[in-house]
């Protein structure tokens, strides 16, 4: 329960009731009425608790009242029929909505619920009517009036009890309604009864029902449950859906038996019945039964188009596959993956427009299917344009329906997916390549660091060894053996050069240069190292494209580049070198009409000591010298390249700016007048050092300066002196600048000011708007200080400006 004072107002509710059986009028009234009271102010409370139920507890806690205002006036008139009954039955509309809004149902849903409730207490209702309550009207005479009053109540009951029946109860407080609802209807069956046999006396047990129904109603009402609202899936899995199941459909049918039902019944209890009576029933029954049948069919119609749309607006496209391969229905959105039709395809076979490689799997896929064990099948469609798009599709087999036997399948374009995957592979394999090249440099370069220890050594001694040779008589011979020992040692040094380049740890002195001078540069030399049956094509960009790289390594690329290229062409062939200018990168492209490589020689191109040329032909370090000067520069470089083809080196460098002619150290002095009569400035700095540099440049210019070093001193200045200019600096301890400003406007109105500010930060949360004075920016010179006084004190600048 919510609250021990709730339950204490309830069960009071129910004491005071239960005095109504020995407390005499009109106490006893009171008492009677104390129940009802309070299960209006529990429902009343429920809406308090629970702002998204609100609606349906208040509509409950109305109805609750209607039954308290009917008690009121059954105790003044006590006749029946009489406005007592009115009252009371204005009370079960209420309780009906209530009930209904508080089902966490769709509209839909609840339209669906309260016509099977109705259904099914019109059904009930007949039973009760012929069998208990019209033998009775016909034995007493009881009027017309009477009689539907009569009905009224147990049908108003009924529903309700149908109403809470259509869902699942799932929380305390819908079983406590529930028993109330039925405590009620038994109550009114009885009441019922005994008015059409003219014996109700009040202080009887039908009293104790309806009083037991209002507490049930109170209980409910308090519960901690009625401020839940109960899952909406798992009531409509079970009758919030407006679909017929098979079990609403022998519900149905049930009710629309009840008619020759009773018939049937009074027949064999040899009770007589009016004809009309069973007509109307049968007339109400039958259409509360064709109102849900119309709800069914309106509500499978929006089924067919919610899916018939869905299926069209879909990306997938959507198959029916007979049992012989022909396409029976194909979803519009083939048109939009594939170019043609759906009419295209409908009424041939699939396999008419699958790839030939892929039958065999497509068949085997729908075998498996067919089977009950379904599997994705990949195969490629083909397109309008010829090409041919993959798929990924799934499907099962239908069971019922005009297309049962068929395929359903389900085709999803993957194509842009497949491509994405291959460019993540490529990309894998491009960091695996350079993660195994990163390691071969690191092993490369300690190798030729100790190597070039060795040949230190190596050197150092041979010279030695030469000199003394060449000191001793005949030791031509020998000195002229440790020259050629040297000079292997050099060429050795040349083979650590080019390992420490692959390694990127030789020396760069790195240059800004234009790559379309420094390739027109490279021109002759080329020529000179190319085969004449080899023709050179330069190609510069159309803007200049600068670089910042060692003019001589560029070079040694360059060079490498070509003669590999040289070398791919024995029978001749064309060497194109261009050069490409984007906006964030230069390219340098060198192509040549060679044999080409395959995609194993592709692999190991930049590796060092691979070469596929014959044994002394070549060390292997030419492309591998290149790929560590690229590296260490700061670029890259890809190869494309196929057998028979050629090859297309990409040498990709970050792009700079043009360099620009550096400033003038040392611009022409600024003749700045000095004042015609002396000012007063006030000046107001927190730094010593920069207060008092600018103060002095300030009597230098002839003015005469007051200095502060934050607004507290600042401000009694400005009230007892003549203040011409007020300069201080914007962030300053206790009071920024743009504060002091404002009260130096205050105290004088027009004043010129200059905020000095260390940067465009400065200007944040200072308290005072900056654009309201003139600014100048940190760090300025002497001429650019005096400027700007003579300016605020001239008026020649605006508010607002920087100097």
């Amino acid at each position: 329960m919510r609250s021990r004072t709730s339950l204490t107002l309830v069960l009071g509710g129910l004491l005071s009731g239960l005095g109504y059986f020995v407390a005499p009028r009109p106490w006893s009234d009171i008492c009677y009425d104390a129940p009802a009271f309070a299960a209006v102010a529990a429902c009343l409370l429920a809406a308090r608790r629970a702002p998204a139920r609100r609606a349906s507890w208040l509509l409950l806690a109305a109805g609750t009242a209607a039954f308290l205002v009917g008690d009121l006036v059954y105790d003044v008139w006590d006749s029946f029929p009489g406005p007592a009954d009115a009252v009371y039955l204005i009370g079960y509309p209420l309780l009906g909505a209530g009930l209904i809004a508080l089902l966490p149902h769709s509209r839909v849903g609840m339209l669906a619920a309260s016509l099977d409730a109705a259904l099914a207490t019109a059904a009930v209702s007949l039973f009760i009517f012929l069998f208990w309550l019209e033998p009775i009207f016909a034995q007493h005479g009881v009027s017309t009036l009477a009689r539907l009053i009569s009905c009224a109540y147990p049908v108003s009951d009924l529903l309700l009890v149908a109403v809470l029946l259509m869902v699942v109860l799932q929380t305390a407080e819908q079983r406590l309604l529930l028993a109330a609802v039925v405590v009620l209807l038994v109550a009114d069956l009885a009441y019922s009864g005994l008015l059409a046999n003219t014996d109700y006396e009040p202080g009887t047990i039908v009293d104790a029902g309806w009083l037991a129904s209002y507490t049930l109603f109170g209980l409910a009402a308090l519960h901690q449950s009625a401020t839940v609202r109960s899952p909406a899936p798992a009531v409509n899995a079970r009758s919030g859906g407006s679909a017929l199941s098979w079990r609403r459909l022998v519900f149905v049918g049930a009710c629309l038996f009840a008619v020759p039902l009773a018939g049937l019944g009074q027949l064999l209890t040899s009770t007589s019945a009016a004809v009309g009576d069973l007509t109307a029933w049968g007339a109400l029954i039958a259409l509360c039964a064709c109102l849900r049948l119309v709800l069914v069919a309106r509500e499978r119609s929006r089924a067919e188009q919610h899916f018939q749309a869905l299926i069209e607006t879909t990306d997938d496209i959507v198959m029916i596959v007979g049992d012989d391969g022909i396409l029976r229905y194909v979803s519009p959105a083939v048109e939009r993956i594939l170019g043609l039709a759906p009419s295209h395809y409908v009424g041939r076979s699939v396999f008419a427009f699958v790839h030939p490689d892929d039958h065999a799997a497509l068949a085997e896929g729908a075998e498996r299917i067919l089977e009950g064990t379904p599997k994705n099948m990949n195969f490629r469609v083909e397109a309008a344009d010829g090409s041919y798009r993959h798929v990924l599709a799934t499907g099962r087999q239908l069971e019922r329906g005009p297309y049962a036997g068929s395929l359903l399948v389900d085709a999803h374009d993957v194509t842009a997916r497949l491509a994405v995957e291959a460019e993540l592979a490529n990309r894998d394999e491009q960091l695996r390549q350079a993660q195994k090249m990163e390691a071969i440099g690191q092993l490369a370069g300690g190798v030729a660091h100790d190597f070039n220890n060795l040949l230190l050594a190596i050197r150092g001694y041979g010279e030695v060894a030469r000199i003394e040779a060449a000191a001793l008589s005949g030791g031509e011979g020998v000195a002229s053996d440790i020259g050629e020992m040297l000079t292997a040692a050099d060429r050795a040094a040349a083979l650590t050069r080019q390992l420490l380049a692959f390694s990127r740890r030789q020396r760069l002195d790195p240059r800004q240069l234009d790559l379309n001078n420094a390739l027109h540069d490279l021109d002759s030399l080329l020529r000179r190292l190319i085969a004449e049956n080899v023709e050179i094509v330069t190609v510069c960009a159309d803007e200049p494209a600068w670089v910042e790289v060692d003019a001589g390594q560029l070079e040694q690329v360059v060079i490498n580049l070509a003669v590999n290229a040289r070398d791919a062409m024995p029978e001749g062939g064309t060497l194109t070198l261009a050069v490409a200018a984007e906006d964030e990168t230069v390219a340098l492209t060198v192509t040549d009409t060679g044999c080409g490589m395959d995609e194993q020689t592709k692999a190991r191109v930049f590796e060092p000591f691979f070469t596929t040329k014959d044994v002394g032909a070549g060390t292997g370090f030419g492309l591998a010298t290149v790929y560590g000067i690229v590296a260490q520069s700061g670029g890259e470089i890809t190869l494309e390249s196929a057998l028979g083809t050629g090859s297309s080196f990409t040498v990709t460098l970050p792009r700079i700016v043009s360099p620009a002619p550096a400033p003038s150290e040392h611009p022409a002095p600024v003749s700045v007048e000095r004042p015609a009569a002396n000012c007063r400035l006030l000046l107001v700095e927190d730094h010593l050092q920069v207060r008092t540099i600018v103060g002095t440049v300030l009597r230098s210019g002839g003015y005469e300066v007051l200095e502060a070093a934050d607004g507290a001193e600042a401000l009694p200045l400005l009230q007892r002196q003549q203040i011409d200019l007020l300069i201080s600096d914007v962030v300053m301890p206790h009071m920024s600048g743009p504060e002091l400003a404002g009260h130096a406007r205050e105290l004088n109105p027009g004043l010129p000011v200059i905020l000095c500010s260390g940067y465009a930060a400065d200007s944040r949360n200072t308290g005072g708007d900056v654009a309201d004075y003139l600014c100048l920016e940190k760090p300025f010179s002497a001429a650019e200080l005096l400027e700007a006084v003579r300016s605020s004190l001239g008026a020649g600048s605006p508010a607002g400006s920087v100097v």
